[in-house]
């Protein structure tokens, strides 16, 4: 997957001080992603498919964004850092959750940082908050 509009390149410690402060950390794999990529949009549809539970059957999205770390906070769109703080203050995600990324449709793509299922990724449909 080739992805582009990524932010600027991060550093093992962009990384660390972001998890410091928010109090996460990153799985292994996903810290190779963002040190690699640090997010973007996909220069080609990239699908996906996931389970969903709410009618029972396989699905299939479109990743829309991977969202950036960005080491200035005034970048709104696409920063992981706003919408981590976002939707968890506003208990859109448990804090055990990392939003990484979303489709067309507004949906999130995140993951599970609990462990019982950690670097687990999961689908969040928006148009249903009882998580």
């Amino acid at each position: 997957m080739v992805l582009i509009n990524s932010a600027e390149k991060l550093n093992t410690e962009d990384i660390a001080e972001f998890e410091n402060e928010v109090g996460i950390k990153f799985p292994e794999d996903y810290k190779r992603f963002m040190l690699k990529s640090n997010g973007g949009t996909p220069e080609e549809e990239w699908l996906y498919d996931f389970f969903d539970e709410v009618s029972e059957a396989e699905n299939t999205s479109v990743i829309r964004e991977f969202f950036s770390l960005f080491l200035d906070d005034t970048v709104k769109m696409g920063n992981l850092k706003k919408i981590y703080k976002t939707m968890t203050y506003e208990e859109m995600i448990p804090d055990d959750m990392l939003p990484i990324a979303d489709d067309p449709g507004g949906n999130v793509i995140a993951i599970s940082l609990n462990k019982d299922d950690y670097g687990y990724v999961y689908f969040i449909n928006h148009e249903y908050d009882d998580l």
